[in-house]
Order: structure tokens, then C-alpha cells, then sequence
């Protein structure tokens, strides 16, 4: 496919926007067609206490409670920044990686935000619903275990736990239709930017 000159841009430049948009919708039909499919998931996690530490000082009230929600939910996040915990999670669910594979995915596969001192949400991508659905209740089963063995009272038992809501699983690859829109306007665009170049170098301004 010949690449218009600036002369053609500049002397046909609604042709050209037409042929653009419609090259850019092909394209992106084409892209997404072929394209695996891929799987959203967010899962929500609630860091709750579970027992009151007693001290000879003072009471574990509220506000020291929440201090020490949050650091763990702090700590709920760098786990899965961890290739341990990350190959760890996979193995639980069923879908083994490989140390390298959990060495790449390390900062990549699970994003975690904390919305507040003890809510944390983790969204991460699957090839289908099923395997979404293995990782995501995997991921709740290491991560509830390892809080409750991270910060433990004087009578041995855990001051904390951690509670997983449902997982919501959505379909995060763009139709054909859709990709083929998207790729319309980015080719008109393309098209308009190229004519407006092609004018302005045969036209300048004094």
C-alpha cells in the first residue's frame, strides 16, 4: 500500500481522511479479532480486628486499632508486589508460574489500591472466567492466611483477620464493532492531521 505524498494530501485531503478512517477501522477490527481474550477481575478485601491486645499502659481503643489496620493493609499490598506470594497464589489456584514468570509478574499482575485504613481492592486480568475465578479465590485464601499469622496477641491468637468480597468478573476485551469504531476516529484523525501538514508545507505562512 502506497503511502499518500504530501501533493496528494494537500490536493484531495477529504479522500484522504475517508481512506484513513476507513484503514484505521480495518485495522482495528482486524487487531481485535485476533487478539486473546482477556478477563478483568476486582476483589475487595476488609482488614478487620479481631481481638483487643491488653497492656498494662493503656486500652487498645479505636483509634490504635485503625493505626494498626491500616499498616496491615499496607502490608496486605507489598505481598503482591512479592514473586514468592505471587507464585505462591498461582500455585494455590491451579495455574502453576514458573520463578521466572513470577519474577515478571512481580508489580504487574496484581494492582492494589487502599481505599481506606482497612479496605483494600486488587484487580488483576485472566485469560477466562474460570481461571479468574481459581486466582481470585486463591488469592483470598494466601492473603487471609497470612494476616492471620501477622500480628498475633499475647494470648497466641491473631489480632486481625481479613474479609474477601465476591469477585466481580467482567470481559475486558473490546468487541469487533467496537475496536472497529475506535480505529475510525483515530484513522480520521491521523487523515485530518496529515492534510492539515500537507497544506500548511505547500501553503506556508509569511
Amino acid at each position: 500500500m502506497r503511502l499518500p505524498s504530501f501533493a496528494a494530501a494537500s490536493a484531495k485531503p477529504f479522500r484522504l481522511v475517508v481512506r484513513t478512517a476507513l484503514a484505521g477501522a480495518l485495522i482495528g477490527s482486524v487487531l481485535s479479532s485476533i487478539a486473546p481474550a482477556r478477563t478483568t477481575v476486582s476483589l475487595s478485601f476488609t482488614v478487620a480486628q479481631q481481638a483487643r491486645q491488653a497492656t498494662a499502659d493503656y486500652a487498645y481503643d479505636g483509634y490504635y486499632a485503625l493505626r494498626a489496620a491500616e499498616l496491615v493493609s499496607d502490608t496486605l499490598i507489598s505481598w503482591l508486589s512479592t514473586p514468592s506470594i505471587i507464585k505462591e497464589i498461582y500455585a494455590s489456584s491451579g495455574h502453576d508460574v514458573s520463578d521466572d514468570e513470577a519474577l515478571a509478574l512481580a508489580g504487574r499482575a496484581f494492582r492494589a489500591k487502599k481505599f481506606s485504613s482497612q479496605n483494600v481492592v486488587v484487580s488483576f486480568s485472566a485469560s477466562d472466567p474460570a481461571a479468574a475465578a481459581d486466582v481470585a479465590s486463591s488469592a483470598s485464601e494466601v492473603l487471609s492466611a497470612r494476616v492471620g499469622g501477622l500480628a498475633r496477641g499475647a494470648d497466641g491468637f491473631s489480632l486481625f483477620y481479613v474479609l474477601a468480597g465476591a469477585p466481580v468478573i467482567a470481559s475486558s476485551s473490546a468487541g469487533p464493532a467496537a475496536a472497529g469504531a475506535a480505529g475510525l476516529f483515530v484513522g480520521a484523525f491521523l487523515g485530518f492531521a496529515f492534510a492539515y501538514a500537507a497544506r500548511t508545507a505547500k501553503n506556508p505562512q509569511p
